[in-house]
């Protein structure tokens, strides 16, 4: 389910921003805490870029694009 979200940018001009609100959740880097990954319906959903999101199952890898950690989840919580 999507939910909209009236934010301002520097500039400050109004932007209506699409915010993605499911029943999973989520999965975050474990030493910045950056959002890697939501979990919903039993897999993975990791959004590479706004057009590539890719859906997969568990064991998954990543590495964080904020600080370079590499993050592993095993199994879904």
């Amino acid at each position: 389910m999507a939910r909209y979200l009236n934010t301002f940018t520097k500039q400050g001009i109004l932007v209506e921003r699409q915010r993605w609100r499911g029943g999973g959740g989520d999965w975050r880097c474990t030493c910045c805490g950056k959002l890697l990954g939501r979990i919903e319906n039993g897999r993975i959903r990791i959004l590479v870029s706004r057009s590539h999101p890719y859906l997969v199952s568990a064991p998954v890898t990543s590495v964080c694009r904020g600080c370079g950690a590499l993050n592993e989840l095993t199994r879904l919580p």
